[in-house]
């Protein structure tokens, strides 16, 4: 089967983005004209120029993770013939992020659950030590394929390699 490449959904980002922008907008403003601001509830020139540095300070962090996130073009997962690799931090396994390849021949079961009414996807595996029952879980909520497909696409893989092997 071919490399299959799946992304992060980015379509909430621009308008975030956008909001993040116009608050920063908003910080300037109050720092470079502070008097406009003033009538009897903000009577003070000092609460004005903290209120714009609070701004451009607390809103400039997701404009600069926003804009990183837009410009990254690595897939948040890719599914081959050999197994399913994870972008950095995307897999959690014993609560540390995993960005190795796992194999579909130590995966013994995939399926679906949910957890805080999110969708999950469960995937328990057969670790090479001799550990089994070890559990991963892929939350699809943020990915660019629909969940239902993407649970497909695991069984399809999975089911691929069991059959070649």
């Amino acid at each position: 089967m071919d490399e299959l490449a799946i992304y992060k959904d980015k379509s909430k980002l621009p308008p975030l983005g956008l909001l993040a922008a116009l608050f920063m907008l908003l910080g300037v403003t109050m720092l470079g004209n502070p008097q406009t601001y003033v009538d009897p509830l903000w009577n003070s020139l000092n609460l004005i120029r903290m209120l714009g540095v609070l701004c451009m300070v607390f809103f400039w962090i997701p404009v600069f993770f926003g804009v990183r996130a837009l410009t990254d073009h690595t897939p948040e997962l890719t599914l081959d013939s050999q197994g399913l690799t994870p972008s950095k931090g995307f897999i959690i396994r014993n609560d540390k992020s995993s960005r190795t390849k796992i194999l579909w021949q130590n995966i013994s079961i995939i399926r679906e659950n949910t957890v805080n009414k999110q969708r999950v996807i469960e995937i328990e595996l057969n670790d090479e030590k001799g550990f089994s029952g070890s559990l991963l879980q892929i939350s699809p909520n943020n990915l660019t394929m629909d969940p239902d497909d993407l649970l497909t696409q695991f069984n399809n893989y999975h089911q691929a390699a069991r059959s070649n092997s």
